[in-house]
């Protein structure tokens, strides 16, 4: 349980917001009865309300029978486990996958753990819970969209090609190569660790020399 900061009411100012109606930023607002008997009735008639007439104006049809002998090219679960399913897919190590997936649940429930120490009610001023709320939006966002998207452009959500398997490698390799040289000195070049612009450069030198060698002698000769 959360421990409440008890607001001063010998304070003019806060008398005089009170008096306005809006002493609720300072300290709280509490729950009953003034968001269980008027919002909360609101809330509820407006989601009954939008779900009877999006069921009325937009239908859903029963589609085709399911073949049970005929596996679809790309298996999707409900829409709300898109974000773990977007971890446990594009995670190689399917163990990792599994323990990323855990943690999302684990990470949330020590949430409340960490902000019983605030003695302020308003979201604005607990940092901690706040932070947590908008990050964890944003990322579960776009693992969601990014769930509906071909693996090749899940994380990048099509707008720049990301090959997995390979920038995973090229991202620990620069991690360890140059965190680890500033934090102990290490010199990487004596111990035979390809450097991330090596590896760039033969990619590219591989490539353009797959390119040339498919060019005709002409035009071998003019580029000469």
């Amino acid at each position: 349980m959360g421990v409440t900061k008890k607001p001063d009411l010998n304070d003019p100012v806060l008398r005089a917001k009170l008096a306005k109606g809006m002493g609720h930023n300072y300290y709280g607002e509490p729950a009953w009865p003034n968001d269980l008997s008027y919002i909360f009735p609101v809330v509820i008639l407006g989601t009954i309300a939008c779900t009877i007439g999006l069921a009325v104006l937009e239908p859903s049809m029963i589609g085709e029978p399911a073949n049970p002998f005929a596996t679809p090219l790309e298996i999707l679960p409900e829409w709300y486990f898109f974000p773990v399913f977007q971890i446990l897919r594009t995670v190689p190590n399917k163990l990792l996958g599994v323990l990323l997936m855990g943690s999302v649940p684990a990470g949330s429930l020590t949430v409340p753990f960490l902000e019983n120490v605030n003695q302020f009610q308003n979201p604005f001023r607990r940092p901690v819970a706040t932070t947590v709320s908008l990050i964890g939006t944003a990322v579960a966002l776009w693992l969601g969209i990014g769930a509906a998207l071909p693996i090749d452009e899940s994380l990048t959500l099509g707008l720049f090609q990301f090959d997995p398997t390979v920038e995973y490698k090229n991202i620990l390799i620069f991690l360890f190569i140059y965190l680890g040289s500033s934090c102990f000195k290490t010199n990487y070049i004596s111990l035979d660790i390809p450097i991330l612009s090596d590896i760039s450069f033969e990619y590219s030198t591989k490539e353009r020399y797959v390119k040339d060698s498919h060019d005709s002698p002409k035009e071998l000769g003019e580029r000469k």
